[in-house]
C-alpha cells in the first residue's frame, strides 16, 4: 500500500506577491555577472592607496594590472585619470613629477570622454542580450 502524506505537500502554494518576490531573487541569483576590465593605476603613489570597494587593490607598483568590475566606480576612476584602461595603459603613462599634487598628475592621465566606454547597468545588459 502506498505511503500518503498528510499535512503540508512538498512545494507551499504561494501567494502571488511572495511568488513574484521569489521569481524576482532566483533572476538576481542568475543574473550575478559583471563585465570586467583590466586597470594599470596612474602612478605609483595611487597603486599604494586606491582599492576598489570590493577589496580589490593593486598588488605591485604602477606596471601591474588588476581586474576590476567595470561599474559607475571604475568608470567615475577611469574619468579623473586615477586608473588607465588595459589598452590605453602602456604607452599613456607620463612620468611622475613632484612637484604635483597627485590629483594633478591624475589630470594628465584624463582620457577624452568619447574614448571610454559607458558603464550598462545589468538590468539593461540583460534586456539587450534578448
Amino acid at each position: 500500500m502506498p505511503e500518503m502524506k498528510i499535512g503540508k505537500s512538498d512545494e507551499p502554494s504561494l501567494n502571488p506577491r511572495q511568488k513574484a518576490k521569489a521569481d524576482r531573487l532566483k533572476a538576481i541569483a542568475n543574473n550575478t555577472t559583471v563585465k570586467t576590465v583590466q586597470v594599470w593605476p596612474a602612478t605609483d603613489a595611487l597603486a599604494r592607496v586606491l582599492k576598489h570597494p570590493n577589496g580589490t587593490g593593486f598588488r605591485g607598483g604602477a606596471s601591474d594590472p588588476i581586474d576590476w568590475p567595470y561599474d559607475s566606480f571604475t568608470h567615475r576612476r577611469v574619468m579623473d585619470g586615477s586608473v588607465l584602461l588595459g589598452g590605453a595603459a602602456s604607452g599613456q603613462r607620463a612620468e611622475p613629477d613632484p612637484s604635483k599634487s597627485l590629483r594633478e598628475q591624475a589630470a594628465a592621465h584624463r582620457p577624452k570622454p568619447e574614448d571610454v566606454p559607458p558603464v550598462v547597468p545589468l538590468s539593461e545588459q540583460e534586456s539587450s542580450s534578448k
